[in-house]
């Protein structure tokens, strides 16, 4: 049943609504746990509630997509457009990003800096969705990337933690470093167009913009502990 629902190309809206829909009780669920306070734009408990969805649920699909891999390599996988299998975890993966993203603006309020980061991510994921690019590399990138989100969500939380500062410091610098690995290893295998072009130059101004503001994070947080 799942596999045939997230094979077929259609009703992709339906789905990313669906999946939406289904984030909210987490989010709501967090709020239990978390302050209402607002840090950079939303409340803590919306912060909170990406942890499982970035460390668990995208890397569970990541491993579900490629032992469902239907080709004989990693390479395949890894660069392979959608083809007659229908990729489901890859297309149940883009869906739940794009309804993740979608959930946030329907319960926290964000930001014009977040706003526009999901703006800009939920793009380039409808890219590879609707586009005849290989799923696996969104996938796998993104998974490193909210695994660097991660570590940011930690320091958003707990600001005053040295542990957690050098897991931002390290983690997201390792992130950045391995979605620009992915970026430049699509465009070498990949023949060049212009919307790979796009998406190689958004996705690559994303990562500097995360990695300017992890150091600039830093350098606040060293500059706050000599001044306490």
């Amino acid at each position: 049943m799942f596999e045939e629902y997230f094979s077929a190309p259609e009703f992709l809206i339906e789905k990313v609504l669906c999946l939406s829909f289904c984030f909210i009780p987490l989010t709501l669920l967090h709020s239990l746990f978390f302050s209402k306070e607002e840090i950079e734009g939303s409340p803590a408990f919306t912060w909170a509630a990406t942890l499982p969805v970035h460390t668990i649920l995208f890397p569970s699909l990541v491993a579900a997509s490629y032992m469902a891999n239907p080709h004989n390599s990693t390479y395949d996988w890894f660069l392979t457009d959608w083809d007659s299998s229908g990729r489901p975890y890859e297309q149940f993966y883009l869906c739940a990003f794009l309804g993740h993203m979608a959930k946030d603006f329907i319960v926290a309020s964000m930001s014009p800096t977040i706003i526009l980061h999901h703006v800009v991510s939920m793009s380039l994921a409808l890219s590879f969705l609707i586009g005849n690019n290989s799923p696996a590399t969104f996938c796998f990138a993104t998974t490193a990337v909210e695994l660097g989100s991660a570590t940011h969500t930690l320091f958003i939380l707990y600001p005053r933690n040295r542990k957690v500062l050098y897991l931002f410091k390290y983690g997201m610098t390792l992130s950045n470093t391995v979605c620009l690995a992915v970026i430049v290893f699509f465009l070498k295998e990949k023949y060049w167009t212009i919307d790979r072009m796009i998406l190689a130059i958004v996705s690559s101004l994303l990562c500097a913009g995360r990695q300017q503001t992890m150091i600039e994070k830093c350098k606040n947080w060293c500059k706050d502990l000599k001044n306490d």
